[in-house]
């Protein structure tokens, strides 16, 4: 696979996670423990979560990051950056993210956190004392609590999907633990609302792994994270659901976006967004194609 450096005005001006996407609606303002009650799995959306799904165990892991988010109207009706523009190191984005919308690249090393690009991530914190920390090229997102989320999303109204959803994110796990084996420290995850279907690639020590429900482990491959930042690349065919997962160029595993038994809105998270997990993990970039069309001031 050719590597992903495309940018967009976000880097050039400066992906659950799980309990959201996976389990339900995001963050909405409310209070901390409702806008966790979907897993931040970031595969379950904003959507009301019901109070029975949530006492179930891990019913609900993904609220976290399924909340619904406040995005800044005038930053995702601006005009959007070229897909093939030629990014950091001189590389160019390849065909299968080109062929998607405009792209939202943001990466460590510019400087910014995410919620400062254009368009910008909107932060999912409920975490005590832990904020992200960038510092030296890198973003830590991490907490040491499984009730607690740090995470990032690109809410439906800053996305427009297409025939082939692709997420690329550079990261290195460093530590964490889970309540489920459905669950991790840290993820990448999607959520399409028209079909309400998602999915997420957890990321644990020394494996990766899909959804294949809810709250179901699916397909895992054993491999290093921890040792350094690894590139995970993640591949949705939306009409048949397909996912394709690469590690640093290699294919690593298959599997398939799920139904999920809540209405989820479309939703792309990164971090920890999982109300029965934590971890912290360093993240240097992320970067997808399925920006609404908008123009960076």
């Amino acid at each position: 696979m050719a590597g992903l450096v495309a940018a967009s005005c976000s880097d050039g001006a400066g992906a659950i996670i799980d309990a959201a996407i996976v389990d339900g609606r995001g963050p909405d303002g409310g209070s901390g423990a409702d806008a966790l009650e979907a897993d931040a799995a970031a595969i379950d959306a904003p959507v009301a979560v019901d109070a029975a799904a949530i006492d179930a165990p891990v019913a609900v892991d993904a609220a976290a990051i399924d909340a619904p988010a406040v995005v800044d109207a005038a930053a995702i009706d601006a005009p959007a950056p070229d897909a093939a523009t030629v990014v950091d190191a001189g590389a160019v984005v390849d065909d299968a993210m080109v062929l998607g919308g405009p792209l939202s690249t943001w990466t460590a090393a510019s400087g910014l956190l995410p919620d400062a690009l254009c368009v910008p991530w909107t932060l999912g914190d409920t975490s005590t004392p832990e904020q992200p920390l960038l510092s030296a090229g890198q973003l830590t997102l991490g907490n040491d609590v499984d009730s607690e989320t740090l995470y990032y999303l690109h809410p439906e109204a800053a996305l427009a999907m297409p025939a082939v959803l692709v997420i690329e994110a550079r990261v290195q796990f460093v530590s964490g633990g889970s309540q489920t084996p459905s669950r991790s420290g840290a993820s990448i995850s999607f959520s399409v609302g028209a079909t309400d279907r998602k999915n997420a690639l957890f990321i644990d020590d020394g494996v990766v792994f899909l959804l294949t429900a809810e709250n179901t482990r699916g397909p895992a491959a054993t491999v290093a994270t921890t040792d350094q930042a690894h590139t995970y690349r993640i591949e949705v065919t939306l009409a048949t659901s397909a996912i394709q997962v690469f590690r640093d160029g290699a294919p690593i595993l298959t599997g398939a976006a799920f139904v999920s038994t809540y209405d989820v809105p479309t939703a792309i998270y990164f971090g920890e967004a999982s109300v029965v997990a934590h971890g912290t993990s360093i993240w240097e970039s992320v970067t997808h194609n399925a920006l609404a069309p908008s123009a960076c001031p």
